[in-house]
């Protein structure tokens, strides 16, 4: 596993396609932005074995 330290609005790319940003650091939580193509699954971690529809609210969060 790669260990990164970030700072907010830094970002991580992986590969050619891939882009993440931290958004927002919180005291518990990190919120991250991810740049992928929409082909492309993305699931949360407690949810990788879960089957079901990612949400469609929460594909769609866009902040400036």
């Amino acid at each position: 596993m790669l260990c990164l330290t970030r700072h907010v609005a830094e970002t991580i790319h992986i590969g050619n396609i891939i882009v993440i940003v931290i958004q927002r650091i919180g005291d518990s939580q990190v919120r991250i932005g991810i740049h992928a193509p929409r082909e492309l699954t993305i699931v949360r971690g407690e949810g990788h074995r879960d089957t079901a529809p990612v949400n469609a609210q929460g594909a769609s969060c866009f902040e400036n």
